[in-house]
C-alpha cells in the first residue's frame, strides 16, 4: 500500500495540505509533486493551497523546483500556492533562493487563509480595472463604428463589442460571487 505523504482539509475555497514527512529527499520529490498536483487538479480554478510545512525539517531542492512549477501553474488559472510553518533552516533555504519572493511564506495557518483573502481583494481590483479599461476600449470602438455608414462590418464589429462587454461583466460578476 502506497503512503500518503500529506493531510489534506478543505477550507471552504482553500485547499490546507500539511505534509506528513520530517524529510522530503530526493527520491519521493516526484511523489509527493504529483500528490499535490492531484489536490490541485481536483478543485475548480482558482485552487488555492496552503502548504503547511510544521512537520518538514529539510527537503531536497528538487522539491523547490516542484512548488515553483506548480506555483507557476495555478497562476495560469489566477490561483496561489502559500506555504505555512517553515522551520527556521527551511525558511532560510526559500530566503536564499529566492523561492520566497514567488511563493508567499507565512508563520502559520490561520496568517496563510489572511493572506489568501487579501490576494483575492487585489485581484479583484485588477481584474475590475482590466475590465474598465477593456469596456472603455469597446465603447471608444463602438462609438467609431457608429460614425460610418451602416454596413455589414458595423454590426459584425458591435456584436463583437458587446461581446467583450459581456465577458467583463461575467468575469466581474464570478469573482464577486467569490467574496459573498
Amino acid at each position: 500500500m502506497e503512503q500518503r505523504r500529506v493531510h489534506v482539509k478543505d477550507l471552504a475555497d482553500v485547499i490546507v495540505v500539511t505534509m506528513l514527512d520530517e524529510s522530503i529527499p530526493f527520491e519521493i520529490v516526484d511523489e509527493v509533486g504529483e500528490e499535490l498536483r492531484a489536490l490541485l487538479e481536483s478543485k475548480d480554478p482558482p485552487q488555492r493551497m496552503l502548504l503547511d510545512f510544521r512537520n518538514v525539517t529539510s527537503c531536497a531542492s528538487a522539491f523547490l523546483g516542484k512548488l515553483l512549477t506548480l506555483q507557476r501553474e495555478c497562476e495560469e488559472d489566477a490561483g496561489k500556492i502559500v506555504v505555512c510553518s517553515l522551520h527556521p533552516p527551511l525558511k532560510k533555504i526559500f530566503k536564499e533562493t529566492k523561492v520566497d519572493e514567488t511563493i508567499s511564506v507565512t508563520r502559520d495557518a490561520a496568517s496563510g487563509v489572511e493572506i489568501f483573502d487579501k490576494l483575492l481583494a487585489r485581484d479583484l481590483r485588477k481584474l475590475v480595472a482590466k475590465a474598465i479599461k477593456d469596456i472603455r476600449k469597446a465603447v471608444t470602438r463602438a462609438e467609431r463604428i457608429a460614425n460610418l455608414p451602416f454596413n455589414r462590418n458595423s454590426t459584425t464589429s458591435l456584436k463583437v463589442i458587446e461581446d467583450q462587454i459581456r465577458h467583463c461583466y461575467d468575469l466581474i460578476r464570478s469573482n464577486i460571487d467569490r467574496l459573498e
